[in-house]
Parts: C-alpha cells; structure tokens; sequence
C-alpha cells in the first residue's frame, strides 16, 4: 500500500503505511533475536523504506548481528544495504563480492 501510494504522489498515505511497515519491523527484529533467518528477511525488508523511516538504533542492531554471520545470502542482502541505503561502495562491492564468489548471482552488478 505505501509503495501504490508512492507511486501515485500521495505522499502522506504513503509515509503512513512505511511508518506501520517500519513499526511491525521493529517489533520483528525484538522478536527473532538471534535468527539469521528472520533477520535476513527483516533487512531485506528495511531496504525499500525511506531512509527516514527508519530506526537508526534498529538497524544498527540488525548489521551488527548479521555481520558476524557467515552466510552468502546474508552477505548479498548486506551488499545490496551497503549500496541503495548507506552508499558506502567500498561495503557493498565487498558482501556483494562474497556473495556472488558463493554462486549467488543475484550479487552481481
């Protein structure tokens, strides 16, 4: 709904349902405490908020608790974070790098 509400230039819609999303992940990151898994899905999911949407302290939370996770999917997904949301390239082309060296082809640019 907020992405629709985007695209149609309503932007108060829109800020009203990525600010629910956001709330509901959050409240999913407190949940699934030390799932890779679930936290895998939690950023993937946080990549397509606006920026100020976001909680700072949640997602330093979630890149600090998937950076110590040695898995190609999680390294792609923290690639793809370091790119659209931080623009840190040097990041990105390294996760992104791990990830594609894993066969994860998603990772390449």
């Amino acid at each position: 709904a907020a992405f629709v509400n985007k695209l149609k230039n309503n932007r108060v819609e829109s800020n009203k349902y990525y600010k629910l999303s956001s709330d509901i992940t959050k409240k999913s990151v407190e949940l699934a405490k030390d799932d890779t898994k679930q936290l895998y899905s939690c950023l993937l999911t946080c990549i397509d908020y606006p920026k100020e949407l976001l909680s700072k302290s949640m997602i330093d939370n979630l890149i600090e608790k998937l950076t110590k996770v040695k898995n190609s999917r999680v390294d792609q997904v923290l690639g793809k974070y370091y790119l659209k949301n931080e623009k840190d390239y040097e990041k990105a082309k390294m996760y992104l790098s791990r990830g594609m060296a894993a066969g994860h082809f998603k990772s390449s640019l």
